[in-house]
């Protein structure tokens, strides 16, 4: 019985963490940008904290990590990707969840593709990264993901 309550408990807790609710966000990178986006929340290294129609906007610079001083954004939230030429016009990039993956892979559509998140270590800031690219080109990307990660962080003092 008692297993019972601990398990309905967890259940319960962990429901209630994933209606939680963050902010809607939106990644912007430069246009013609494609490879690893990675977005590291470090307050103490950076100040960065842009909102957008009340959105929080992760503007990506042409290396493609942002150091954001905006904390992690957990819970049930949008997001919008884009891509801004020099002049600030923007154009939206459609994004592919994981579950899409070989729908994407046989494609030479432009998109966002394979956002994760992952928490603070004592060695490494929590981080957002995804894959900006076309569909035929994920799979070489999604292979290389975690070294690029990697190079990523420690290129940025990590």
């Amino acid at each position: 019985m008692n297993r019972f309550i601990l398990l309905l408990l967890s259940t319960f807790t962990l429901s209630l963490m994933s209606c939680s609710k963050g902010e809607d966000s939106m990644r912007i990178v430069p246009k013609g940008y494609e490879g690893l986006v990675l977005i590291i929340f470090d307050a103490e290294k950076s100040d960065i904290q842009d909102y957008e129609d009340g959105k929080r906007v992760y503007k990506i610079p042409p290396s493609g990590t942002l150091i954001s001083g905006f904390s992690e954004n957990y819970g049930s939230q949008t997001p919008y990707y884009f891509e801004e030429d020099s002049n600030g016009k923007r154009n939206g990039i459609p994004f592919f969840s994981n579950f899409n993956y070989d729908k994407v892979n046989q494609t030479n559509v432009r998109c966002a593709f394979n956002e994760q998140i992952v928490g603070a270590t004592k060695s490494q800031p929590a981080y957002k990264s995804f894959l900006v690219g076309k569909g035929k080109d994920i799979e070489k990307w999604t292979s290389q993901n975690n070294e690029l990660i990697k190079k990523a962080l420690s290129h940025a003092g990590y």
